[in-house]
């Protein structure tokens, strides 16, 4: 029985990467935690911690392979760089082990399942949420055609990898978005923004 953690799906989504998203929810979940302790509101619903992190772990795989998906299939770009730890794509489609289709249905498959999730959580916790949400979902699809095209690669991923779903999940726990939030996801940002920027 194949493991799933080797699957040709599961490395599409490029994993060693999405240590990134679980990171970043669970600063959303610890920050939250902490200014709910302090103000002596009760605690966080660990159940919505965990699917806010299953939410942006997916969307984060959905944008890896729609970006390979992209760069292999709509640009060519891929078949034409020498593959690096951090630039070259996920290699499974140039190494023939995953097809363009493939690599497209673990993208759209990620991230319509993300957004459900997603929607779930707007249901529960209101429709700041909702904002948040789109603009991550906006980020994920246009990432690579748009935003990459037009020199905001960096910039987008910096806010949809980093600062929003800091505040997201932050304002999913606690019910609202406050300047600690912000202040907190400027960091955030900025390394996802300098990851980008050097690979």
């Amino acid at each position: 029985m194949p493991n799933p953690l080797t699957s040709k799906w599961f490395l599409q989504t490029r994993p060693q990467f999405l240590l990134l998203s679980v990171a970043l929810a669970f600063h959303g979940s610890a920050l939250a935690a902490w200014q709910l302790a302090e103000r002596q509101a009760g605690s966080i619903d660990w159940v919505h911690s965990i699917l806010a992190m299953l939410a942006l772990t997916l969307m984060h795989g959905a944008v890896d392979a729609l970006n390979d998906w992209h760069d292999y299939a709509r640009t060519g770009i891929d078949k034409e760089v020498r593959k690096t730890p951090f630039s070259g794509g996920g290699g499974l489609m140039t190494a023939g082990v995953m097809s363009p289709r493939g690599a497209l249905g673990v993208g759209l498959v990620t991230l319509l399942t993300g957004m459900a999730i997603g929607l779930y959580l707007v249901a529960v916790s209101g429709l700041p949420l909702l904002w948040l949400g789109l603009a991550g979902a906006i980020s994920v699809v246009l990432y690579t055609p748009v935003f990459v095209r037009i020199g905001l690669g960096e910039l987008v991923a910096g806010l949809g990898l980093g600062t929003l779903p800091l505040v997201g999940v932050y304002y999913l726990l606690t019910g609202q978005i406050d300047a600690v939030a912000w202040v907190s996801g400027i960091p955030a940002g900025l390394l996802t923004y300098n990851l980008l920027l050097l690979n």
